[in-house]
């Protein structure tokens, strides 16, 4: 028995390859790697689909209104710096 425990960050930001790992160790499900971290994960070996993990990740932020991440302009006086 395990009382499980906290998550730090954005779980769409979790290394995909993480996730993975965790579905081997059957600490998550291919369907909570899928709904839950945007991990798509194929075939019998559970091999990591980078452009699906990509694509639906994209999705999944779009579905949940996610800002565009912020843009920094450094101007010339700062780069001087």
């Amino acid at each position: 028995m395990t009382s499980g425990g906290g998550v730090w960050g954005d779980s769409l930001d979790r290394d995909p390859a993480m996730v993975q790992w965790d579905m081997i160790e059957e600490l998550v499900t291919a369907e909570n790697a899928r709904n839950d971290y945007g991990v798509v994960l194929a075939g019998p070996d559970h091999e990591l689909d980078e452009a699906a993990t990509k694509a639906l990740r994209e999705t999944m932020r779009t579905e949940r209104g996610d800002p565009d991440p912020p843009t920094i302009k450094m101007t010339a006086a700062l780069a001087a710096e």
